[in-house]
């Protein structure tokens, strides 16, 4: 039988992990990888207090540092991957901005005819969802080229710590996968080959507990976003496939602060583009069972951003 995964908000200021593990009698010691905070990955002390039970690290950011540092072939090919990816990015985003700027002018027109709006607005959007699967598809056949680090976890200098996960995770009843930077969490998850074990450990009856960062790269697809950065307004960008645990729903953390929840249309443009999508405030707590999603989070911290998710 499948295990349970426990979607949260951010942990700052008032964690919510600890009361949901004891809510649902998860006692045993708890696996966690923290990547996403690259420098302060080591810094567990708040997180092991909170938990008051035993708790195991899985460094990926410190293990990948020094794989690479000892592998000069290794290394120059993972660099040689990621650049090819940053160019491709470069070249699709330039497309993505195009399309969705048509989207938002068309969605600013007000005409007489609201059926010829309409069918014109969709064809539009359909559009950017195309440049989206895309992204994604090209992503992929980047990495399917991709020479030494096409299965990174598969090469001799990195099969005995992938060896090491999977013990944890054989040991620990629940996967803990914090937040922080998504883009450098996902990468560092997927060079130890992380998704089948994630997979694996949740379909064998383990617990995957994940916040923020954590809790997107379990999406079918990771979004990025934030509609006024301090470099400018910016439109949602589709960073790459998440592992597929949570289906059917876009995550999107800090979201009062990241989005303009006072724009219905920019809203609806979202849901459009990306069908089902939940914000997650700090209290927000989504128990995953199968297709059923169970909401046990604090008042006001599950943001609406779909019809019959949330606070709208």
């Amino acid at each position: 039988m499948s295990g349970t995964v426990l979607v949260l908000g951010p942990q700052r200021p008032r964690p919510n992990l600890s009361r949901l593990l004891d809510a649902r009698g998860e006692a045993g010691p708890v696996a966690v990888v923290s990547a996403g905070w690259r420098h302060d990955e080591a810094e567990l002390g708040p997180f092991q207090r909170d938990l008051a039970r035993s708790v195991v690290s899985l460094p990926l950011y410190r293990w990948f540092d020094e794989i690479l540092t000892a592998n000069s072939e290794l290394a120059a090919a993972y660099r040689a991957r990621q650049d090819r990816i940053k160019a491709f990015k470069n070249l699709i985003r330039t497309r993505v901005s195009a399309a969705y700027g048509v989207v938002l002018r068309l969605g600013a027109q007000r005409v007489e005819d609201d059926e010829l709006h309409r069918l014109e607005l969709d064809d539009a959007v359909r559009a950017v969802r195309d440049l989206d699967r895309r992204a994604l598809e090209g992503c992929e056949a980047i990495r399917r080229d991709a020479g030494l680090v096409r299965e990174s976890w598969t090469h001799p200098a990195v099969a005995p710590f992938r060896e090491r996960i999977r013990q944890t995770l054989q040991d620990c009843g629940t996967l803990c996968i914090a937040g922080g930077h998504v883009a450098v969490l996902l990468n560092r998850l997927e060079f130890f080959g992380m998704r089948d074990l994630v997979l694996g450990h949740h379909a064998a009856g383990g617990t995957v507990a994940a916040w923020s960062a954590g809790a997107m790269v379990l999406t079918e697809r990771v979004v990025l976003f934030y509609d006024d950065p301090p470099e400018g307004a910016s439109e949602p960008e589709v960073l790459d496939r998440g592992f597929g645990l949570l289906r059917g729903r876009t995550l999107f953390p800090y979201a009062r602060a990241r989005l303009r929840l006072d724009q219905p249309d920019r809203l609806r443009l979202l849901r459009a583009r990306f069908g089902d999508c939940v914000g997650l405030e700090n209290g927000a707590a989504l128990v995953v069972e199968g297709d059923i999603w169970t909401d046990m989070s604090t008042p006001g911290s599950l943001v609406g951003l779909a019809p019959g998710v949330g606070d709208a």
